[in-house]
C-alpha cells in the first residue's frame, strides 16, 4: 500500500534537465540518507532534503514529477559496484513526486529495515557478478549486497572556539568575562562608548565583563584568558573547547547516562542543570575531571541511596547552552542522538565516544563460541541508527 501522499528520491529521468540521469525509484520521505554538505558529515530525512531544495531553488515539472538542480553540491554515500565500495559521490537531483507505485518494506536478518518503492534498485551477486535487481522482484531469502564500511574523510578539529556558538544562537545573557577584559576596555574605548553609555561601560570595566552580542571580531581577538558567563553567576566555562579523545568519552558517556534540565525555582527563576547518574563512581569521577579539564567548572557528586547510583550535577546556564545547541542534547531519552560533532571526528575519537556511550548503556560478552559481542540498550531509534553508522565507519558490523 501507499503509505504517503508525497515521496522523495534522489534520483531522475533521462530528459533534457541540463544533466543526465537515470530513474532507478525512490525512498520513503522518512527515510535516512548520510549526506556531506560543506564538508560537514549529516544523517538527514530524504523527505525533509527534498523539500529543503525545492522550496528553497525552485524546480522543474518533468513528466509530473518536481525535479531540482544539487546548487550546493552535496555527496551522498553510495555503492559503486566498479570497487566494491561506499563512497561519496555527488547527487544529481532531487525528485518529489505523488505515489506512482507501491511502497515495500525490506527488513534484513540483522533487523534493519527500509522502505522503498518497488521500482528501487538493489545489488545482489549473481554468478559472482554484481548486479541491480528492482525490489518488487526480490524473494524472501534471496542475500543483497549492504555496507559494511563507509570510507570518508575526517576534519582535522582540535578545538572550537565558543564564543562564535553563542553569538549563533544569539543569545543576549551572555557575557565574556575576566582575563584582560580592563585593558581591552581602555583601548578600545571609542568602539566601545559608542555601544554603551559612559555609567553602563563604568559597571562593566569594574565587573571585569562585557556583553558577547556587543564585541566585534577585533575586539575578540584581543582579549586572553577569557570565559564565558552570566551576569551574577560565578559558574563562567572556558571559551576554547579542546576536542580531544576525553571530551569524546565524556560525550558518549552523556549520551547513555545524561541529561539537561531546565527547572523551575522558589526565587522566579530558572536554573540550568546538568546531570550524569551511573552506580560506578569510578566513572562518574571520570566525567567530573574532564568537564573540570574542558570547561573549568566544579561539579557535585551526591549518592541516591534510594537506587545505589551517584548522581553528578553541575548548574551553568553556558555549559547548558553548550550541552543544549553543539552536542545536540534533546529532551526526553528516546529522542537521543550521537551528535553531529562526533561523524566529522577520526576514528580513535569515534572509538572513544563509543568507549563513553558502552561504559554507560552497554555490556560485552562472549558467546558459547568465543565469539566476543557488544550490545547496546536505547530507546530511541535515531540513536540506534546512529550508533550502527559509526561503527560503520569502523567496519563493524551490527545488527538492531
Amino acid at each position: 500500500q501507499v503509505l504517503e501522499e508525497r515521496k522523495a528520491t534522489i534520483g531522475s529521468y533521462d530528459v533534457d534537465f541540463d544533466i543526465d540521469f537515470v530513474f532507478i525509484g525512490s525512498l520513503h520521505p522518512d527515510e535516512e540518507v548520510i549526506i556531506k554538505r560543506d564538508n560537514i558529515v549529516e544523517k538527514v530525512k530524504i523527505g525533509e532534503l527534498v523539500d529543503y531544495f525545492i522550496e528553497s531553488y525552485g524546480s522543474n515539472n518533468v513528466n509530473g514529477s518536481e525535479v531540482a538542480k544539487n546548487y550546493e553540491d552535496i555527496e551522498t554515500f553510495s555503492f559503486n559496484p566498479k570497487t566494491c565500495l561506499i563512497e561519496p559521490m555527488k547527487i544529481t537531483a532531487f525528485i518529489r513526486h505523488k505515489p506512482t507505485d507501491f511502497i515495500y518494506e525490506l527488513q534484513l536478518s540483522n533487523g534493519r529495515k527500509v522502505k522503498v518503492t518497488g521500482k528501487h534498485s538493489v545489488f545482489v551477486k549473481n554468478k559472482g557478478i554484481i548486479e541491480p535487481i528492482e525490489v518488487s522482484k526480490l524473494k524472501e531469502g534471496v542475500k543483497i549486497i549492504i555496507p559494511k564500511k563507509i570510507i570518508y574523510s575526517s576534519i582535522n578539529l582540535d578545538k572550537i572556539h565558543l564564543s562564535s556558538l553563542f553569538n549563533y544562537v544569539k543569545e543576549k545573557r551572555i557575557f565574556i568575562k575576566n582575563g584582560n577584559i580592563k585593558e581591552v576596555i581602555s583601548k578600545n574605548n571609542t568602539f566601545l562608548s559608542s555601544k554603551f553609555d559612559s555609567r553602563t561601560l563604568s559597571k562593566h570595566n569594574f565587573a571585569k565583563r562585557l556583553p558577547l552580542d556587543s564585541l566585534n571580531n577585533q575586539v575578540l581577538l584581543q582579549l586572553d584568558n577569557k570565559e564565558i558567563g552570566v551576569n551574577g553567576s560565578k559558574n563562567s566555562i572556558k571559551t576554547e573547547l579542546i576536542v580531544d579523545n576525553d571530551l569524546c568519552w565524556l560525550l558518549g558517556f552523556f549520551v547513555a547516562e545524561g541529561f539537561t534540565q531546565k527547572a523551575y525555582n522558589n526565587k522566579g527563576t530558572y536554573r540550568y542543570n546538568i546531570w550524569l547518574s551511573n552506580k560506578d563512581i569510578n566513572k562518574i569521577n571520570k566525567a567530573k575531571t574532564i568537564i573540570k579539564e574542558k570547561f573549568g567548572l566544579i561539579t557535585h557528586i551526591r549518592l541516591d541511596e534510594r537506587y545505589n547510583v551517584y548522581n553528578l550535577t553541575i548548574s551553568s546556564y553556558p555549559l547548558y547552552l553548550v550541552f543544549k545547541h553543539l552536542f545536540e542534547i534533546p529532551l526526553g531519552s528516546e529522542n537521543k542522538k550521537v551528535p553531529t560533532l562526533i561523524f566529522q571526528l577520526d576514528k580513535i575519537k569515534i572509538k572513544h565516544f563509543l568507549q563513553g556511550y558502552l561504559e554507560g548503556d552497554g555490556t560485552v560478552y562472549t558467546d558459547k563460541n568465543g565469539y566476543t559481542h557488544i550490545s547496546f540498550s536505547t530507546t530511541s531509534p535515531q540513536l540506534a541508527s546512529d550508533i550502527s553508522y559509526l561503527f560503520m565507519t569502523l567496519g563493524k558490523e551490527t545488527s538492531t
